[in-house]
């Protein structure tokens, strides 16, 4: 796992997934290509941009690939037309200020929409890669940790980042049961100590009076 040297000050979020999504960013190198598939991602590239529709545009993440190809993930918990014309807006805009070939994503951790697939416009036509989280099983993500943990396998950031991310996988329980398991969970694993510090974003779902100290494998 590598641990990005960054300012922690988190940017104005206004709901638990935004700040989690931040939290992720913040804390590791391997977030976007947990959320991408890109195993490439050499490091960030320029996210901030100015436009004549959508002022002072602050992008949620813009990765670099070993190619010199960008990939533009979005986050959004909640969708609308609106928001699918602004990350168009942030598309074009990267597009123009680069002059690189750009691999967009929407990571969608709210309900999934009806339509997913496009946004055109007179010119154009937005077609970005769908990461929806409730197209996940909770079930099947939760058993593959477990059995990790019992046959004393390594715990991953890949398996850390899907501990953080499934209250908002797909699942019949509700996010409060789901949290008590997660909880338990990380109090049996055994990490390194940085990458138990990553777990931190769970207390943003609630109940973290429930964690205990956490084992730490010395190095």
């Amino acid at each position: 796992m590598s641990i990005k040297v960054v300012d922690k000050t988190l940017p104005n979020k206004n709901n638990t997934e935004d700040i989690i999504f931040n939290l992720c960013l913040v804390e590791t190198n391997e977030f976007m290509e947990f959320v991408t598939k890109f195993g490439d991602i050499v490091g960030p590239f320029h996210s901030r941009f100015l436009s004549n529709y959508y002022k002072d545009l602050q992008l949620d993440n813009v990765s670099l690939r070993a190619n010199g190809e960008l990939v533009h993930v979005e986050h959004h918990s909640v969708m609308s037309d609106y928001l699918l014309g602004r990350d168009f807006q942030y598309l074009t805009s990267l597009s123009l200020a680069s002059g690189r070939l750009i691999h967009p994503f929407i990571f969608n951790t709210g309900e999934i929409p009806k339509k997913t697939i496009k946004f055109a416009s007179l010119t154009s036509f937005y077609n970005p890669v769908w990461v929806n989280t409730q197209e996940i099983e909770e079930s099947v993500t939760l058993n593959n940790i477990k059995y990790k943990i019992h046959i004393n396998d390594e715990i991953n950031v890949f398996d850390i980042l899907d501990l953080v991310w499934v209250p908002k996988y797909r699942c019949d329980r509700e996010i409060e049961d789901i949290v008590v398991e997660l909880v338990d969970i990380y109090n049996q694993i055994i990490v390194d100590e940085e990458l138990g510090d990553f777990l931190e974003p769970l207390w943003y779902y609630g109940l973290e009076s429930l964690f205990q100290k956490r084992k730490i494998r010395k190095k």
